[in-house]
Parts: structure tokens; sequence; C-alpha cells
């Protein structure tokens, strides 16, 4: 199991979540993503976010690319992974599966998962 950090940057205390959390993946809020590759600001403080969160273990997911031009500033950076309009919009997972596929999605049984909890005291 990885733990992932949504909406950074716009909720919550992010800064102490993203250290003590020790999370996986961080997904950055689109509200500093656009026009990134008309704003220099934006674009540093996306490359801050990731050598910042790289430097913890974790890995960057933008979200909000909406333009090939901010798809591609965002790649320059150094930030291999967006979402956004501009490579699609949203649709439910099994319209990515072929038939075959999307029938043994619903064959996995659900007690094949399990997550081991944490006590208390842990």
């Amino acid at each position: 199991m990885q733990l992932a950090l949504d909406d950074i940057g716009v909720r919550y205390p992010w800064l102490y979540h993203l250290l003590h959390l020790e999370p996986e993946w961080v997904k950055v809020d689109q509200s500093f993503v656009r026009h990134v590759a008309r704003n220099a600001r934006t674009a540093e403080l996306l490359a801050g976010l990731h050598d910042l969160a790289g430097r913890l273990g974790a890995r960057v997911i933008v979200e909000g690319i909406e333009s090939a031009e901010d798809g591609q500033a965002v790649a320059a950076l150094g930030i291999p992974l967006a979402q956004g309009f501009h490579f699609g919009r949203p649709a439910p997972a099994e319209a990515w599966l072929d038939g075959s596929e999307r029938r043994n999605l619903w064959k996995r049984p659900v007690d094949a998962i399990h997550v081991r909890r944490r006590s208390a005291r842990s």
C-alpha cells in the first residue's frame, strides 16, 4: 500500500503531513500549475515543490494540465507525471480496459486484499 497526499498547497497543514506521514506520492493542486508555461513564479514554485518532495522520498504528480504548452513546461521541470483535460476527460476505469479485463476486474474476491491496521499505540 502506498500513501498519497492530494491537493498539496491548498488544504490542511500539508507541509506537516508531507513531513510526518511520509507519503510516496504528492499531488500538486491545479491552482499551482495553471499557465505554468507563461508564469515564471509558478514554474519556480513547482520546481521547489518537486525538489522538496524528492528530498523527502515522494514522487510528484501535477493536476490541471490543460495545454500542451503547460505539459511541456512541467516536463521541463523534471516532473514526469501529470493529469488534466489536455490528456483526456475523466472516465471510469472500465473505459480503459478491454472486454476480458473488464469481466475479470469484478471476479476478484474482496477478501483477497487484506489491510493490516496499525495499533493505536504504534
